[in-house]
């Protein structure tokens, strides 16, 4: 099982670009946070900034087959996952 060579070789100016839009596409989307108040500062009344959470430019590349291998895992997955939920004798146990 090959993967494609990964990340793709940009140029200075394309990465440049696509750090541009992601960060755009962020903060458009309300991916971000305030920025965090340090040294006893205190905070503004009315935020001034946010900033954009971080995000992967290329995602890693994963194999097609384990990709599949894992969504035909979900529904049982999610049954298991409700069920230790809804387990309270059993959480308190462990928790």
């Amino acid at each position: 099982m090959s993967l494609p060579k990964w990340p793709p070789n940009l140029s200075e100016d394309e990465l440049a670009e696509l750090k541009l839009q992601g960060a755009t596409y962020a903060l458009s989307h309300g991916f971000c946070y305030l920025p965090v108040v340090v040294n006893g500062q205190t905070p503004p009344s009315v935020p001034a900034a946010a900033i954009h959470a971080p995000f992967a430019l290329f995602p890693t590349p994963f194999p097609r087959i384990l990709f599949d291998h894992a969504k035909s895992l979900q529904q049982v997955y999610n049954v298991l996952y409700a069920r230790v939920a809804s387990d309270e004798e059993f959480l308190d146990g462990i928790l």
